[in-house]
């Protein structure tokens, strides 16, 4: 064997050697860094597993209360149609109608912020729209929409004289029913996600202040106050289901947001009075605050924002 080809093996072999101890090294490293990090993978396992199982937790027990919710509106509105059809020139039988239309829209209001926020235009158009006429969107030709909902049959009931509107009334109310069992049947079937509480709880605070305590939602009864109340409520009563993994994330936070609430329903319940409403108060002190609030906890609890989730929505 010549010079030149000895001298070239054993370049191969010194190559190989250099190979199989860069192996050996790299391997050796990995272990120690997989074995370093066995802790925190062990601790993310046992937090994360802890974690989603108190969220799906809360999720569930939302998704109960909305069933129950709409189930509760559909009963109220179909003693709001028996109030109707039963509806005489007597005042106790206007009575009969009032407080089933008030009774009707309370448990609306209840769930409104998650009914509203998944369908909103179905509201607007059959729910809980304004009683005004309104145009038919994205037809060839102009079609003109007939008011009705909670807010027409809240000012027919308590206009001056209501019998001799009866008719109107009894088929506003069972038009109610009918739209009403088409929103239970398909929002009864969604698969309500965190994001959804979090996002539905903000709208419902801008809902409540800009159509709710204005009176705009309660042309008639002037019920603005009340119902503004039992709004707060039903996001509430979702949001308490959160609690508990809010507290782990942040006390200070859930102390702070758990204070609030309280105050609120103070508030509301002391300060009922249509006429008397401080509203700047009520914007500076509780909405906004509150706001804010519910964005942090939103961001602290690491649930997605809708940005997140569809690109077209991003920058």
């Amino acid at each position: 064997m010549g010079e030149l080809e000895r001298a070239k093996r054993c370049h191969l072999k010194s190559q190989d050697a250099c190979v199989v101890s860069g192996i050996f090294k790299f391997s050796s490293l990995m272990n120690k860094k997989i074995l370093a990090c066995f802790p925190i993978f062990f601790t993310i396992l046992i937090f994360g597993s802890f974690s989603s199982d108190k969220a799906k937790i809360a999720l569930e027990k939302v998704s109960q209360q909305f069933g129950t919710g709409l189930d509760e509106t559909g009963l109220a509105i179909s003693d709001l149609v028996a109030a109707a059809q039963n509806l005489s020139g007597s005042e106790k039988s206007v009575e009969v109608l009032q407080a089933a239309v008030t009774e009707a829209r309370l448990s609306y209001k209840k769930i409104e912020f998650l009914v509203a926020y998944f369908d909103g235009a179905d509201v607007k158009k059959n729910i809980n729209g304004a009683p005004l006429p309104s145009i038919e969107p994205n037809v060839p030709i102009v079609k003109v929409i007939e008011p009705s909902g909670l807010q027409v049959l809240d000012e027919l009931a308590f206009a001056d004289d209501v019998f001799s509107q009866k008719n109107e009334i009894v088929a506003l109310a069972q038009k109610l029913e009918k739209d009403w069992r088409e929103v239970q049947f398909f929002q009864s079937k969604i698969d309500i996600t965190h994001r959804h509480v979090f996002e539905a709880i903000r709208q419902q605070l801008v809902r409540t202040f800009t159509l709710g305590v204005t009176g705009f939602d309660t042309p008639g009864s002037a019920n603005a106050i009340p119902e503004a109340k039992v709004a707060f409520e039903g996001m509430y009563d979702a949001f308490k289901n959160y609690m508990p993994m809010l507290e782990e994330k942040d006390r200070g936070l859930a102390i702070v947001m758990d204070a609030r609430m309280e105050n609120t329903l103070e508030y509301l319940t002391k300060n009922d009075d249509f006429d008397s409403f401080d509203r700047l108060e009520f914007l500076m002190k509780h909405i906004e605050p509150q706001y804010q609030l519910f964005y942090e906890i939103h961001k602290s609890l690491g649930i997605e924002f809708a940005e997140e989730t569809d690109k077209r929505l991003g920058p």
